[in-house]
């Protein structure tokens, strides 16, 4: 029965499947949110995701991207099967718990008609959701006097657009911190309504945070990314590779992996590379060096904040180049791999987390830095004058572009 739901779905691994997986490396089997290994989330640390779904793509293959429970999905077929067929451009969006957990569940087929699961106990609820009305832009702005989180509550924002905010301001400023004090802001919001009544919460259109004298402006365009002022996207890029050259994949992401001996679940939330003891190991985004130490089963470690969203998990590592705290660069290289810690053999074991829980860095969607083009400029900058006008009304400060 269990394996005829994997063919009804895609490429969802089966039973059969399961049991051929080679466990290498098994004996180091480290557990999803090790503290010593794992970042604290601060106090704006988001637990929804989302996905833009590509050619031919199915909900089974996001499920294994992300590390999804299986079992979910099970769960969502038995609450309506036609529901989870996808499209090229469609959006997914989903909310996880501490133990990457569905909460709930979304599929914008268009701008106004979503499917969406709830959770309730083991199972999903189906609810279609019927979005209709015109958008109005709404501003909300406020000074921080105690911190970031309270003033944009006290504005009117709820946590999902607080999360966009700090994560779209992160590599100008952290609103986390105790120095955006004294700071001020105001957002624009593209809402829908029926008549006198919203439909919806709202999204995030543009944003300007004034941070101790300095004006960041940046507008979401099109494509959904957010940009700066010189029509350059906000997110800075991460490889996919750390490595300057290839090595063979020894054990993939398989976050819900049998044992074919014991038939016991034997998780693995990164990528093994099989490589020479002394390798250079790079940096695949920027980003600043939160942990750097010695584990019982990870050996020698490096942890990487790489922007609000991402997290980059070095391990088994020779020996260490960078310190605690220390900002490094894309391609810089942190350290050289080893055979340290619970290892069967010299390999790299990487991991790449999202808020915190981790996805599989060889297919998963990476950020990657854009520059508008001149056409693209044109309509951006139309588009950019309208909302920075319509915010600093609120903020009462001179209007610039530059």
């Amino acid at each position: 029965m269990l394996s005829a739901y994997w063919l009804l779905v895609g490429r969802l691994v089966s039973i059969d499947s399961l049991q051929q997986v080679s466990i290498k490396n098994s004996e180091a089997l480290l557990t999803r949110n090790d503290p010593d290994l794992t970042l604290i989330a601060d106090s704006l640390h988001s637990t929804f995701f989302t996905h833009k779904v590509i050619k031919q793509q199915t909900l089974s293959e996001v499920f294994q991207l992300y590390g999804l429970n299986p079992d979910d999905l099970l769960a969502m077929i038995k609450a309506n099967p036609q529901a989870i067929q996808l499209r090229e451009g469609q959006v997914i969006e989903w909310q996880q718990d501490e133990l990457g957990r569905i909460l709930e569940l979304a599929i914008h087929r268009n701008a106004t008609l979503s499917s969406s699961y709830l959770r309730q106990g083991t199972q999903f609820v189906f609810q279609p959701t019927v979005t209709q009305g015109t958008l109005k832009s709404l501003v909300r702005h406020g000074y921080i006097r105690r911190n970031f989180y309270q003033a944009a509550r006290q504005a009117g924002l709820n946590n999902v657009q607080i999360q966009t905010v700090a994560n779209a301001l992160y590599w100008f400023v952290d609103v986390t911190q105790p120095d955006v004090i004294g700071d001020q802001f105001a957002v624009e919001l593209q809402q829908p309504w029926v008549g006198q009544h919203p439909m919806a919460s709202g999204k995030i259109a543009a944003i300007w945070f004034k941070h101790h004298g300095k004006n960041i402006q940046l507008v979401r365009f099109s494509d959904d990314k957010f940009y700066d002022m010189d029509g350059v996207s906000v997110e800075k890029s991460l490889n996919r590779w750390p490595f300057t050259q290839t090595f063979p994949v020894s054990s993939p992401f398989d976050p819900h992996r049998l044992n074919p001996v014991t038939q016991h679940y034997a998780p693995h939330y990164g990528t093994d590379f099989a490589t020479p003891v002394g390798t250079p190991v790079v940096a695949t985004g920027d980003g600043v060096v939160m942990k750097v130490g010695r584990h019982t089963l990870a050996g020698k470690f490096v942890v990487l904040q790489n922007g609000r969203r991402f997290s980059t998990h070095f391990f088994h590592l020779s020996q260490i180049l960078v310190n605690q705290g220390d900002f490094v660069k894309r391609g810089q290289v942190i350290a050289l791999t080893g055979n340290s810690g619970r290892s069967t053999g010299p390999h790299l074991h990487y991991e790449l987390r999202q808020h915190g829980q981790p996805i599989d860095a060889m297919q998963a969607p990476l950020p990657q830095r854009v520059v508008l083009t001149k056409q693209q400029k044109i309509v951006f900058d139309q588009q950019a004058h309208h909302s920075m006008s319509l915010l600093q009304t609120y903020l009462k400060l001179p209007i610039s572009l530059n």
